[in-house]
């Protein structure tokens, strides 16, 4: 009878074992070789956490970023749309896309075929993050430029942000994005319609448009004058940001709007008006702007997104900080007082000297 009990309570003892292994939302624990893939502060309920992101073939895991690396929250991948096992994590973000102050997540996934995923997940109380099939894309071609084709010596940097088209000033529903290296998507309605590249040709001088869809935009010439872009087959646009010189009318403020000069925003901002505050931003005097990440300890921290910030067309003392560092990215910044300023709608900022 006592052995029959020894081995009843070593076989409750194993099964008490095998059930807190499942427990969590996916059992996993840190490993000394899990490989980072990217860093970024998730809020909740207004607390700020900064995690580290990890990756499986089935799941996005984000730890705690300290000493301890404890599992904070999973998302599980859409695996009935995911055909490929050859794919890796090319960014993250960890944007308000609903609007409850509450971080929701995106990832993207770069495959082997030369195409891109874009997933998204709602974070809901309770539920934690909610798939998004709406919302995302699976396997959308992007474009790659041949090394041995890019041209070096030609700044494409000059067209860089989001030209709104003349032809529809009444919705702004359609605009072409172009960043750094003269890559380019065209939107209408807010989906992309067509994309590529821009290519110098030395004789003559002109750039024109490459499209990857072959297109009728496709061999397009473009042409930059003052605030205007002209493409053929498509007209004349308007741009958010027309460069990064300071001499350029677009950074010389508005005062019907009461937007300032971006060389006012010149300088070191920190969350909250704590100089120790985990997050602060850079701004110099042409616009641009770097923002950093301090984890426990770290005294510099980390550049996490940069960019150059540019004007709101219609808002009062409003500019949006446009990412270089992640596409379809900016953050709405409102000018409240000379030395403060709200990032992103909810975190106040302040310059100090």
């Amino acid at each position: 009878m006592k052995r029959w009990r020894k081995y009843t309570s070593l076989l409750l003892m194993l099964l008490s074992l095998t059930l807190l292994a499942g427990c969590g939302s996916s059992g996993k624990k840190w490993s000394d070789t899990d490989e980072i893939d990217d860093y970024g502060t998730v809020t909740r309920n207004g607390e700020h956490t900064i995690v580290c992101v990890c990756h499986d073939q089935k799941t996005i895991y984000l730890y705690y970023n300290d000493e301890e690396h404890k599992l904070f929250d999973t998302a599980m991948l859409p695996m009935d749309e995911i055909n490929d096992e050859d794919w890796s994590l090319n960014r993250i973000s960890f944007r308000d896309f609903t609007g409850d102050n509450n971080s929701d997540l995106q990832v993207y996934l770069y495959h082997s075929d030369m195409t891109e995923s874009q997933i998204w997940w709602a974070w809901v109380e309770g539920k934690g993050y909610v798939y998004q099939p709406d919302d995302s894309q699976f396997y959308h071609s992007i474009v790659v430029r041949d090394p041995d084709d890019y041209d070096t010596a030609y700044d494409y940097g000059m067209y860089k942000g989001i030209w709104f088209s003349d032809s529809d000033s009444q919705s702004n529903d359609t605009y072409i994005e172009f960043d750094w290296d003269g890559y380019w998507k065209y939107y209408v309605a807010g989906e992309i319609v067509d994309e590529g590249s821009l290519r110098y040709e030395p004789e003559g001088d002109y750039v024109y448009v490459d499209s990857v869809q072959d297109s009728a935009i496709d061999g397009a010439q473009v042409e930059l004058e003052g605030d205007r872009l002209y493409v053929t087959n498509l007209g004349s646009f308007t741009s958010l940001v027309s460069g990064n010189d300071s001499e350029n009318s677009a950074f010389d403020g508005n005062s019907e709007l009461h937007q300032r000069a971006v060389s006012e925003f010149e300088g070191t901002w920190y969350y909250d008006n704590d100089s120790s505050a985990e997050t602060y931003i850079i701004f110099d005097a042409d616009g641009n702007w770097s923002y950093y990440q301090r984890a426990s300890g770290d005294a510099e921290g980390t550049e996490m997104d940069c960019g150059i910030i540019c004007y709101s067309v219609d808002e009062v003392s409003t500019y949006y900080a446009e990412s270089v560092m992640y596409d379809d990215t900016s953050y709405r910044v409102y000018d409240l007082d000379k030395d403060i300023l709200v990032w992103n709608d909810e975190y106040t900022y302040c310059r100090m000297k």
